[in-house]
Order: structure tokens, then sequence, then C-alpha cells
């Protein structure tokens, strides 16, 4: 029987998913290899290939993070996009944020690819998934061709005039400059080789250029600009044309007879199309302009999810005026909210990482939009007491919150000296508003109880994505300082307690760098962190859904 995973990451024709529990040092582990040689017919010859490139990413990023450890981190697993589907997938999508990478099947495939250009890959998309820049990410990771031999740099010079990225043509400039790299010096990589000629400093990768090199890499600064432009635009064009014809009447027209429970709004938040005045549609009309077919398939099939999770959300409750509905200013961050005065969901036509108009749905959007659906309507059901914490548990979860407190006053009591001042900081900074390091897991207990309701009502698969587009790394926050830090992953943690993990610290793990930002700077040990995690579980598993108040689906 397939897997609840395997129909996870095998969901969309365009792009397969490498999950980040089957990576490990060494590449895909054999049972996930097994399921998508047999499932999806992806060749042992490419598993192998990319296993390989994988364990050679660890292996020199690793030494990069031990001899330039200001300028690399160690490497790590992620979820990695494969795709299949290079035109219908748009460049640099990334459907878990920092918790994802995509790469193209091509970049592990013989005949468009060599292992040392595969190789690279994985360090380039891990240092996009940072910089979020496709200009930056090569400059940050020049050191990498510093470490390598001239064969290696031929090799990998080889397979990007073989690729068939759709930014291939950046890498080729990128390759015919080996040697002129091989020129250059590093901070803290190496010997600097004998030359009398003045070099330029490019300070944020630690890299001396040599003047006379100069202009070659600004002209590689320009390709890899130009070319993260031509895809994307090659992308949208794609979308344009793939279909003729204008789409918007047959949309509308199902709008009207329909009727999904949805408001269709702006960016500004002004309503385009309200489900109670469904023949009102002129507004709509003016924005949907001449949208392609494809494309309003995709407004239509995330509009009819929402309806559908709305209606079996709002019918399970047993009193019809159960929810407290939010006062005050909405969260539209994320394009799809609650509005409090017409009790009802908001799809923003301005949602993150999809342009509406322009483009169908990427992979996993969709299961994003019925996860925060479902999210948003737990909320309210939250707010009016229905997941709670029974009286029979009461005691056990004041024991659970003390316990929790002292573990804090423990973690930061035993500060190595050289973060005895940021944690004293990081402490104080909060008792100025009244608070202590052990509760700041509970400030979002609600979001918690928001998701254990949310499961019963959502696809495995949905909740899959929502669980792992909000664990990710907090290496890169602003503001957010080791201690704090550490309490922030205290409560992100428990998302990966709701889908099917064998052992979710150990993806917690290997997925976030918390070993090397906290763990080898002394902030706490590995056993520390999972006793200080499980304290926070026994807490929150605490909460019950009164299903006295809300009918669960599938009991009763």
């Amino acid at each position: 029987m397939r897997s609840s995973i395997a129909d996870f990451c095998l969901a969309s024709p365009k792009l397969f998913l490498i999950p980040a529990e089957h990576l490990s040092a060494s590449g895909i582990d054999a049972p996930f290899a097994d399921v998508l040689f047999e499932e999806r017919g992806v060749s042992r010859a490419w598993l192998q290939r990319f296993s390989e490139a994988f364990a050679l990413y660890f292996e020199r990023v690793s030494d990069l993070a031990v001899g330039a450890p200001a300028y690399w981190r160690p490497p790590r697993c992620a979820n990695v996009c494969i795709v299949q589907d290079a035109i219908g997938t748009r460049p640099y999508y990334l459907p878990f944020a920092q918790a994802s990478w995509l790469l193209y099947e091509s970049d592990f495939d013989p005949t468009h690819s060599t292992l040392e250009f595969g190789a690279y890959q994985l360090a380039h998309v891990e240092r996009l998934s940072s910089t979020g820049d496709p200009g930056v990410a090569w400059i940050h990771n020049l050191g990498y061709f510093l470490e390598r031999s001239e064969a290696e740099r031929v090799a990998f010079a080889k397979g990007c005039e073989a690729s068939t990225r759709p930014d291939a043509p950046a890498f080729v400039s990128l390759g015919a400059l080996m040697k002129e790299v091989s020129t250059c010096s590093h901070d803290q990589l190496g010997p600097r080789p004998p030359s009398t000629e003045r070099t330029a400093r490019i300070g944020f990768a630690g890299l001396n250029v040599p003047e006379g090199q100069q202009a070659s890499f600004q002209a590689i600064a320009k390709s890899f600009l130009a070319e993260s432009h031509n895809a994307t635009y090659r992308y949208y064009e794609a979308q344009r044309v793939a279909e003729e014809g204008d789409a918007s009447e047959p949309l509308l027209r199902w709008l009207a007879e329909a009727v999904p429970r949805v408001l269709v709004t702006d960016q500004a938040g002004g309503v385009l199309w309200d489900y109670e005045r469904p023949n009102a549609l002129d507004g709509l009309r003016d924005v949907l302009g001449g949208i392609a077919p494809g494309v309003a398939t995709s407004l239509r099939q995330d509009w009819a999810l929402i309806d559908q999770h709305s209606c079996a959300f709002v019918s399970a409750l047993v009193e019809d005026d159960a929810l407290v509905f939010p006062e005050g200013d909405l969260d539209q961050e994320d394009g799809i909210y609650i509005h409090p005065d017409r009790r009802a969901i908001v799809y923003s036509m301005v949602q993150p990482g999809l342009r509406t108009l322009a483009e169908e749905a990427p992979p996993y959007h969709r299961m994003l939009v019925g996860a925060r659906t479902v999210h948003e309507w737990s909320h309210l059901a939250v707010e009016a007491g229905i997941v709670r914490v029974p009286e029979s548990r009461a005691n056990e979860h004041a024991d659970q919150q003390r316990r929790l407190i002292e573990m804090f006053d423990e973690i930061v009591s035993a500060a190595p000296t050289p973060l005895r001042s940021t944690a004293a900081e990081e402490v104080a900074l909060l008792a100025r508003d009244g608070c202590h390091l052990g509760e700041l897991p509970l400030q979002r207990v609600g979001d918690y109880q928001a998701n254990l309701l949310a499961r019963e009502f959502l696809s495995p698969a949905e909740t899959e994505a929502y669980v792992r587009a909000n664990v990710r790394p907090l290496i890169d926050e602003p503001n957010v300082g080791p201690y704090l830090a550490l309490a922030r992953y205290a409560y992100e943690y428990q998302y990966l307690r709701l889908i099917e993990l064998a052992d979710p610290f150990a993806y917690f793990v290997a997925t976030t760098w918390f070993g090397h930002s906290h763990v080898e700077s002394g902030v706490v040990s590995l056993s520390e962190a999972k006793a200080l995690f499980d304290v926070v579980s026994s807490l929150f598993d605490c909460h019950e859904v009164d299903e006295a108040r809300i009918r669960v689906p599938g009991r009763g």
C-alpha cells in the first residue's frame, strides 16, 4: 500500500520531493530511493549520481565550514524538490521557504551534467535559500572553487556546458572563468597565490580578486542577474501562451453558479467578489482581463477548496454561534484570512509566492491554501474555548509549566563565558515586558491548539505541507538571539509532532543548523534541548478538543 509520504512527495507531475528525513551525509536512503524508482520511474543511475553528489556536497561544505567558519556554515538536509518539467515550474521556487531547495533532474543526469556540477548545485541552492538572490549566491560561493583541483574545476566547467537548466548560460559563464577564479585568494582558505597585482576585496565573501579580473567577475554577475530574469520571463510567457483564449467569463459564470463561500479582494483589501452578491461580477471582471484558461482553472480550484473546507468546518460546529471573531486590524500577510464582519475567508488576489493572474498554482501551493483556510477557522474555535486544558489535567499542566521555567533558568545560568552577557541581555529584555524565557513557548500555544484542531479537518498532505513550511532555520532571523531562538524552537518543534515522522528531533537537528548555532556554541547540549522540547510537548499534550462542541470528522 502506498504510504502517505509517497503521496505527498509525488503529488505533482512537475517535480518530485525528496524529504529531508530520507537524506543523510551519504545521500538518499534505500527505502525512499526504492519509492522513487518504483513509483516515479527515476532510474537507479540517477539515484546513485544524486547520492554521490550529495555526499560530495556534505564532505566539501563540512571542510569549508571548518576552514572558513566566518563564511560557511556546515552542510544540512532540506526538502529537495527535483524539477522534471523545467518549462512549467517557476525558477527559484521554494514551496517551504528555507526548509526546501529546488534543483533540476538534469543536474544529476550524466548526459546533462557531471558529478562536480551536481555537487556544486547543492552548495549553490543552499546559499540561494539564504540570500534569495541568484546574482549574489555564486559570489558567496567562489571560495568553494579555490579548494578544488584543476581537474575538478575542469569537470565542473564541462557540466556547465552540458547543462539544460533554465539559467544554464550563467553557469557556462562561471565555468569558463575557472582559471581566473584560481588566481583569487580568500581570507580563511589556503595560502594566497603569489602575485604582485593589486586586488579588490569582496568583503561578504572573504574574497580578494586581482584588479585585472574585476571586469570578468562583473560580467558574470550581470550574466546571473540577466539569466535569472530571462528564465523567469520564459516561465511566465509559457504560462501565458500555453492555451489560447480568454477564460475570464467561464470563471465568472462558475462563481455565480457555484457560489463558493469566499470573499475575493484586491491588494488593498477592497472586495472584488462577494459570495452574498454572486452576480455582482464587474469588479472582478475588470481585474481578470484576458486570463489564460489554466490560470483560471487554478483560481477556481483555490476558491472551491476554500469553500469545501469552510463549509466542512462550520457545519461541524454543534452551536451555530460558537466562534469568536477577531476585532481590529487583520493580518493579511498570508493572503488568506478571516473577515471579522463578514465571517468568511478572504482570498486576496495578491498571494505570497504566487502571481495569481499570471501563473497556475505551483506545486504544494494548494495544499497550503487548504491548510491556511482551516487554520484560520481553527483559531476562532480556540478563542471560543473549543480547544483547552480540561480540569482533570490542570495540575499536570501547571507542573510542566513550572518545570519549563526551571529548565530555562538552568540553561541561562550555565551559559558559557562568551555568551553570558548575551544571555543576561536577552533575559533582561524580556523582564522589561514582564516575561520569562520559559513563558515564550506558551505565548504561541494558541497556534498549536489551532493546529491540533485543524489536523482533524485536513488531508495528510495538507498537514505535511503546513508543517514543513513552518519549521525552518532561525539563524538568519533579525533580532533573535540564541536564547530567544531556543525558546522559539521549543515551540516550533511541536509542529513536527503533527505529522508521521519516525524521529521529529532528528529532522529538526538535520534541517535547522541547530547543532551549529546552539550546540557547538555552548548554548545547550542536544540532550538538554531534547529534554526541554519534551517538556513543552508534555505541556501542549494537556490540550484537548472539546468534542461536545465540534464534531471531529471520522469520530463518533
